[in-house]
């Protein structure tokens, strides 16, 4: 993995470590064809002057199409792949004759993530019930981390995703704790009153932390609740959520902020199966195999999105990709299932 993928994937996991949003494909790949379930100035010229600067006007439009047509035919937009411990592969795997290459050689949506600095603002001022003074939001436009109603808040100007946390959280003892549902409800009445995400999220996990409290007691400490929003009814992998930390008294503790709604969106032309099995035999992929000792077989070939947190020339994106489902069988001999991320734009 080299240094950028390492970073991004650090970035990725500041808010503990984060469930992965591809479980719900896994878990459902019982059947390996099961489909899964944003005031016109007047010329004093002569004519011949007149002629020659249509002339010129006609070269400068011809020329600036040009330039878009190589901007978008010359260099594409591709994801940059981070996945914790990405780097493995197995010999000898394939794309079996079995498994449904989804929607090969059609094309997909490459969207455009709508960065907006303003909005991120204005979403932790609403989520901290307060005006953000102007030399605060002058600190946050140049990456600097700042302080604001005893909270810690930051602004990734590369992505205006954002965060906050609780400063000085003393995790004293609770006598009658909150419960993991109760969590779950207390987040998304958060999410939806601050006007964080405007559609329903179906695609929700919880992780428990634990943690020593103020008496020196370890244990459970607070809820990690993530939100995994979809994109055309595909999970989206990568830097795309929203984790709300709750504590057990059933405060926030933190808020990390890593999605954008969709923007302007491209046709992009998908790979066919015969490029997915090229890639799959150069082993152009990404993922974690190492809990496969033998027997690894690709059983599912599901588009998804992801989103991979960086800019390319200073724009963030939500790519196609495929989403390949491993099974195996582990040291152990027990049934483990992965995944596989290769890019499905041709």
């Amino acid at each position: 993995m080299n240094s950028k993928n390492l970073e991004a994937w650090l970035r990725s996991s500041v808010s503990h470590a984060a469930p992965d949003a591809l479980d719900d494909i896994l878990s459902a790949c019982d059947d390996a064809q099961e489909k899964i379930p944003l005031a016109e100035a007047k010329p004093a010229f002569p004519l011949r002057r007149l002629g020659a600067i249509a002339a010129m006007l006609t070269l400068v439009i011809v020329g600036v199409f040009a330039a878009k047509m190589l901007s978008s035919a010359q260099f594409p937009v591709y994801p940059e792949f981070s996945y914790p411990g990405g780097e493995s592969t197995i010999d000898g795997l394939y794309l079996p004759d079995d498994v449904e290459v989804e929607a090969e050689g059609e094309t997909a949506k490459l969207y455009e993530l709508d960065m907006s600095f303003e909005r991120s603002v204005q979403q932790i001022e609403r989520c901290l019930g307060a005006e953000m003074p102007s030399d605060t939001k002058e600190r946050l436009k140049r990456g600097e981390r700042c302080t604001l109603k005893g909270y810690s808040i930051d602004i990734e100007p590369d992505t205006m995703y954002w965060s906050l946390f609780k400063l000085n959280n003393s995790r004293a003892a609770v006598e009658d704790p909150v419960s993991e549902d109760e969590a779950v409800g207390i987040a998304k009445r958060f999410v939806f009153e601050n006007g964080l995400w405007t559609n329903d999220v179906e695609n929700i996990k919880v992780a428990k932390q634990e943690g020593t409290n103020a008496d020196g007691v370890y244990g459970l400490s607070e809820y990690s609740v993530f939100f995994y929003p979809y994109i055309d009814g595909k999970t989206v992998s990568g830097r795309y959520r929203i984790s709300i930390n709750v504590s057990l008294e059933g405060e926030i503790i933190s808020v990390y902020y890593l999605v954008n709604p969709l923007g302007n969106a491209s046709d992009a032309e998908l790979k066919s199966r015969e490029d997915i099995a090229a890639d799959i035999e150069a082993k152009d992929y990404v993922g974690e195999l190492c809990e496969i000792d033998s027997g690894a077989r690709i059983i599912a070939c599901k588009l998804i999105y992801y989103a991979d947190g960086w800019a390319h020339r200073g724009k963030t994106y939500a790519f196609p990709v495929y989403c390949l489902i491993v099974e195996g069988k582990s040291s152990s001999g027990e049934t483990v299932r992965t995944s596989l991320l290769i890019d499905a734009q041709k």
